[in-house]
């Protein structure tokens, strides 16, 4: 049995890929959209940092994105951010879906947007079904070894190798 043999899994796992990109006073703005190369596979882009580089300028650089719901577009700053004050911001795996536009809105940069794309594929019917089985199975809370099987609670300080105290 070789290894890749006990750990294969019946389902293909996605491959995340590293990505980014650099918005400055020569480019602006940036619009990641998914690789049509005959794959119909959905991704996500999960954003990490933005951050500013180490020639910026000293004033404020925002950065905004947006992305496309029909006819509407309509802009989001993510960050404000300045080289002396906050040159460096985490968005904590913020996810957008494609196709997204980054622009520098002020300042000039550079300003560098970093994150993953991640694949998403669609499950089946049966994998569907075996992560709401998953889901709807609740852990049973764990019974304390310490605490008193009967029920009877202990005085106030006894658990603690105390005396009780005396009765008035």
């Amino acid at each position: 049995m070789s290894l890749s043999d006990s750990t294969s899994s019946p389902l293909p796992r996605p491959v995340s890929k590293p990505w980014g990109c650099e918005l400055s006073g020569d480019r602006r703005s940036y619009t990641f959209r998914v690789a049509q190369d005959g794959h119909d596979e959905q991704q996500q882009l999960v954003l990490y940092t933005l951050c500013l580089g180490p020639e910026a300028r000293d004033e404020f650089h925002t950065v905004e994105l947006t992305t496309w719901d029909g006819d509407r577009r309509d802009w989001l700053p993510i960050a404000t951010l300045k080289p002396s004050v906050l040159p460096t911001i985490v968005l904590n795996g913020m996810e957008v879906t494609p196709p997204v536009t980054f622009r520098l809105r002020t300042g000039s940069g550079p300003a560098y947007v970093s994150g993953m794309r991640v694949p998403m594929f669609e499950l089946s019917s049966e994998e569907e079904d075996e992560e709401e089985e998953e889901e709807e199975t609740p852990e049973r809370p764990r019974r304390d070894s310490r605490a008193p099987q009967n029920g009877a609670a202990k005085g106030r300080g006894a658990s603690r190798g105390r005396k009780a105290a005396p009765k008035n």
